[in-house]
């Protein structure tokens, strides 16, 4: 029902707590077909200054990888560059 509307549940300049319940909503909405557009956008997320919402944001990318196994080693990948990452600064591009 509302996976036409996916993109009204990204992330723009919304508070803390309505960003925290549109990322749990997108990682309810995810699937084969929307999970790359899902999965870049999440990874916009994890450059925010907001750590409450960094950290929600990966688990939410944990939550789409437990629900759609297929995307498991992308976002595992992808989890593990940005920890690499961390040290040197820079964010990587995951899913480009």
């Amino acid at each position: 029902m509302f996976l036409p509307y996916v993109k009204e549940f990204f992330v723009k300049s919304d508070p803390t707590f309505s960003a925290l319940l549109k990322l749990e909503i997108l990682t309810h909405l995810i699937d084969e077909d929307n999970a790359s557009m899902i999965l870049k956008e999440l990874q916009t997320y994890v450059r925010l200054p907001d750590p409450q919402l960094v950290q929600a944001t990966i688990q939410a990318i944990g939550r789409c990888a437990l629900n759609i196994p297929s995307l498991m080693d992308s976002c595992l990948k992808g989890l593990m560059a940005l920890a690499r990452s961390r040290k040197s600064g820079e964010v990587p591009s995951w899913w480009a």
